[in-house]
């Protein structure tokens, strides 16, 4: 559902940054490709979210059993 989420705000954001002038002076291909920069870095963010505790939760763990291993 978080993805789903993440894939509907790019909906909105899109919408925002393409509302930037400078884009449009850019020339005719740089939307789409500010688009797909979007929708990379949205996935990218929302799988780096949902993967926060698995990564960086170990660590308290292997504090954990280290400190009651001495």
């Amino acid at each position: 559902m978080v993805r789903s989420d993440a894939i509907t705000t790019l909906f909105v954001t899109a919408r925002v940054v393409l509302a930037v002038p400078i884009i449009e002076r850019l020339g005719p291909s740089a939307p789409a490709q500010v688009l797909w920069s979007l929708l990379v870095l949205t996935l990218i963010f929302t799988e780096f979210g949902l993967a926060w505790r698995s990564i960086f939760g170990s660590r308290r763990t292997i504090a954990k059993v280290t400190a009651a291993a001495s």
